[in-house]
């Protein structure tokens, strides 16, 4: 039978993930990447997220990331 986990149990379980995800990003290449402007927003920043773990980028500027992320932002068309 399945134990039930509760919501401190689980809390903490992702805390511990997002710290994983942390380390593996902060120990990966960094590459230099520059997000174009967004023609009429307001807002110039580009949110990244990787398994739960939230990026904020400025558009407009170079900014060095981790290639993971730099790949992300590929695949889904923001660079």
């Amino acid at each position: 039978m399945a134990k039930k986990l509760d919501d401190q149990t689980i809390e903490a379980q992702g805390k511990a993930d997002e710290m994983n995800i942390r380390e593996y990003l902060a120990n990966q290449k960094k590459v230099r990447i520059k997000i174009p402007l967004a023609q009429g927003q307001e807002h110039q920043e580009e949110t990244v997220c990787v398994n739960g773990f939230l990026m904020q980028l400025q558009r407009g500027v170079h900014v060095e990331v981790p290639e993971l992320v730099a790949e992300i932002l590929e695949q889904s068309g923001r660079l």
